[in-house]
Formats: structure tokens, sequence, C-alpha cells
């Protein structure tokens, strides 16, 4: 996923401006949020596994299961928000 990511970086951001291949929303988009979450998957792979190395099992699974419930209680939130706004 790094390597993926880093090919992805240095190539949009060095040919998608002298090419106006996106608009300013769009980079901002793709920078942010597309790529910005293979950092955050990687920095969860990476603490988990650091913890598993460690000998830390019970924080690792804690670890992983307060990401799953958290991660899908904000997505539950983000989209009742957006329904009680735009309904």
């Amino acid at each position: 996923m790094a390597i993926l990511q880093k090919i992805d970086l240095v190539s949009l951001r060095r040919w998608s401006p002298p090419l106006n291949a996106f608009a300013l929303e769009s980079r901002a988009f793709i920078f942010v949020g597309i790529l910005g979450g293979f950092t955050t998957f990687s920095t969860f792979g990476n603490e988990t596994m650091n913890l598993l190395r460690e000998g830390e099992n019970l924080p690792a699974l804690i670890n992983m299961g307060a990401h799953a419930v958290f991660g899908l209680a904000a997505v539950w939130l983000g989209r009742t928000l957006v329904h009680l706004i735009w309904r």
C-alpha cells in the first residue's frame, strides 16, 4: 500500500498541475481523501502489528475492535447528520 501511495502521490503532484488534469477541488479530494486514507490505514496496521510483535495481544485486539466500532459509529453519525440536514 505504501509503495502504491508514493507512486500515485508523486505522479499526481508532478503531472496534474501542468496538464490541468484536475480542478482544485478534485485535487484536494484525491490527495486528502483517497490518498489520505492509505496513510490512515497504514498507521492503524503498523500500530497493531507493533503491539502484536511486542506480545501485547490484548491491547492489539482492543485497538482493532475500537477502530472497527468507532469507525462504523462515525459513518453512522455522518449519515444521520446528512439525512437530518438534507432530507
